[in-house]
């Protein structure tokens, strides 16, 4: 063990022989972070821009501002009155205008939401329907779940003959709940619409799945392996030179492999240290999707980590292993559905996804995948692991 851990400690000084390429492991993650950011505030300036003033401000309203914030095609602005949202309208830096009178709340609750919502729109900016339909459903969704739970509450007690007002509220609020979490947008309105002006508006499907404008987690996994293809090139070198051979006499090829399998992986660390805190900090995800995040790319890491390294003790020359480089980056990151939906390829070229890593990574992150393809990627790195130490001893 103190061997092992002794070649890991000496390879990691060789990789890192100053304090400039030290440093280098940061520029990734500050490049792909800047990168990033720039294709995160594009997409923003080109979300349609909507004006709401919340007369109301009771807590159901307050629910909808928040559930219209969250769609991922609006960029929404409260003012304080009617009259802002309509001037921001009438001066067209905002596409759509709608103001929640008072007493809006009680109204979906009571499940009277006939035309108690204003919408100003201008025929000069593209998509003002389906935006009207988008916030529509969001008004709409309280008023449905309301009746969903006074339809659940009248039956219950009518099955039961009675119940208590303790019962009543909690069945009421569990309905709700439910009611909530299986709500789908649906092509409804209880708008009075004033048009500022007249002209046909070209209305886009607003169900229309879109692309994810995060670039950060498909560059980070290739990143990832860039530098594992970049850290493991020193192998080819020593096997060229007979350095490995020798160092052979006093340690065993198990050692060999382990220390600088650990080596390499430390400084994969450090490297995905600097992702996760950026993507903790960017919000990619939350304090519940940490863990399941840095579980996934420790694995990861270990899997392309292994894998290199059992790949560079089959090539014979730095020519050579740059060219495997640019292919298997190129190619896994292709095919693996984290730069272009697998939906863009051919059905033939999707299956090749399947033998990416880069591929079961993502879905891990996007939480599609269980425990046991996590247990199975390390379990894969294990292997390759012992089969570089097959090849190394071989090799002596």
């Amino acid at each position: 063990m103190g061997r092992t851990f002794a070649i890991a400690v000496n390879r990691i000084r060789l990789l890192i022989a100053s304090r400039r390429n030290a440093l280098l492991l940061l520029l990734p993650v500050l490049f792909l972070a800047g990168i990033d950011r720039f294709a995160g505030e594009t997409v923003s300036e080109s979300k349609i821009p909507i004006v709401i003033a919340d007369s109301d401000e009771s807590e159901i309203s307050q629910q909808v501002v928040s559930a219209i914030k969250k769609n991922p095609v609006l960029k929404v602005l409260v003012v304080g009155n009617e009259t802002e949202a309509q001037e921001l309208v009438e001066t067209q830096k905002a596409a759509a205008g709608f103001h929640f009178p008072e007493g809006m709340g009680e109204e979906l609750l009571a499940n009277e939401a006939d035309e108690i919502v204003t919408v100003w729109t201008t025929p000069t900016v593209i998509s003002t329907a389906a935006v009207q339909e988008m916030v529509a459903a969001e008004i709409l969704r309280p008023s449905a779940n309301s009746l969903g739970a006074e339809t659940a509450v009248d039956y219950a007690i009518k099955a039961q003959g009675k119940m208590s007002k303790i019962e009543q509220d909690q069945l009421w609020k569990e309905v709700w709940e439910y009611s909530d979490s299986q709500w789908s947008t649906k092509p409804l309105m209880t708008i009075q619409d004033r048009v500022m002006g007249s002209g046909t508006v070209t209305v886009p499907d607003p169900n229309q799945p879109r692309p994810s404008p995060n670039l950060y987690l498909p560059g980070t996994l290739a990143i990832m392996m860039l530098f594992a293809f970049a850290w493991s090139g020193w192998a080819i070198q020593e096997k060229n030179s007979t350095i490995t051979s020798r160092l052979f006499l006093t340690i065993k090829p198990r050692q060999y492999v382990a220390g600088n399998l650990i080596a390499m992986l430390l400084l994969q660390s450090v490297l995905l240290a600097g992702f996760i805190l950026y993507g903790k900090q960017a919000s990619y995800w939350d304090a519940e999707e940490l863990p399941k995040a840095v579980a996934t790319l420790l694995i990861y890491a270990f899997l392309i980590t292994a894998f290199v390294f059992w790949l560079a003790h089959h090539v014979h020359s730095m020519k050579s292993w740059g060219m495997i480089t640019i292919t298997v980056l190129l190619l896994s990151s292709l095919f693996s559905g984290t730069f272009i939906p697998l939906n863009e390829i051919s059905e033939r070229l999707q299956q090749i996804a399947y033998f990416t890593p880069q591929f079961w990574a993502s879905d891990s992150m996007q939480g599609s995948i269980s425990f046991p393809v996590l247990a199975g990627m390390a379990a894969l790195g294990l292997l390759m692991a012992a089969l570089t130490t097959q090849k190394a001893g071989v090799q002596r």
